[in-house]
């Protein structure tokens, strides 16, 4: 549980609805072992390096990092 990802998640509910951590065998040889974290975006947000509105990483600091980059989708007026 990472205090950190809650709080940012509580305090920007515009861009999120939800986390969580997972031992899902993710990541390299030295840290499968260890929690993956799952962050997931309202819909009409998305992360643009994960090209989705789901981010999943193996550590607090590069969600964070992720979680800073969520913008909101621009549409064509379609």
């Amino acid at each position: 549980m990472s205090k950190v990802i809650d709080r940012y998640v509580k305090a920007n509910p515009d861009k999120f609805y939800s986390w969580h951590t997972e031992y899902d065998g993710y990541g390299e040889d030295y840290n499968y072992d260890l929690p993956s974290y799952w962050v997931y975006c309202n819909e009409g947000y998305i992360c643009p390096e994960k090209e989705c509105g789901t981010i999943h990483t193996k550590t607090v600091k590069e969600a964070m990092r992720l979680m800073r980059t969520v913008v909101e989708v621009q549409h064509d007026g379609v």
